[in-house]
């Protein structure tokens, strides 16, 4: 008796046992196509991320140009001491990192994320307004300074 065997021999069918493979699978069909309202793509950049990404590339370019020239305002054009200029310097630059607890709080507990930045976006470009207007106008007395620490508190 041979025990060797064909590859033919070994996958034949016989009559009473079942095949050693197993049947082939289903022929895969095509999805159906997809209609117009399901082929619309969404994008990461909806108009409200759109604004908040224009909002704070707007607000760190003008607060770090602000910020660096500061001092210099400050001692220049307001004639403050040396010490009293940097003294506000910190002052504001303590305030403007502390504000944005204000903003967080206002934002979580009223108006929303969105509507909180564009109000106080609003907010900045008021004051950086008021500091240009102040440091454009002359010498007048006390209407410069004015201008300049309202302008400061707003951005």
């Amino acid at each position: 008796m041979s025990y060797h065997r064909t590859l033919k021999d070994h996958l034949a069918i016989e009559p009473n046992k079942p095949p050693l493979l197993p049947p082939p699978a289903p022929a895969v069909t095509a999805p159906p196509p997809k209609t117009a309202a399901a082929t619309t793509t969404t994008t990461i950049l909806t108009p409200p991320v759109i604004s908040i990404l224009l909002t704070e590339t707007a607000e760190r370019f003008s607060y770090y140009g602000f910020r660096a020239i500061l001092v210099l305002y400050f001692t220049q054009a307001l004639h403050f001491a040396p010490a009293t200029a940097v003294a506000s310097f910190a002052y504001v630059t303590s305030l403007s990192y502390f504000t944005c607890l204000i903003g967080a709080v206002v934002a979580d507990a009223f108006w929303g994320r969105f509507l909180t930045i564009a109000v106080f976006g609003c907010f900045y470009g008021a004051g950086l307004i008021l500091l240009t207007v102040a440091a454009a106008k002359g010498e007048d007395g006390g209407g410069r300074l004015w201008l300049t620490w309202v302008g400061l508190f707003l951005t």
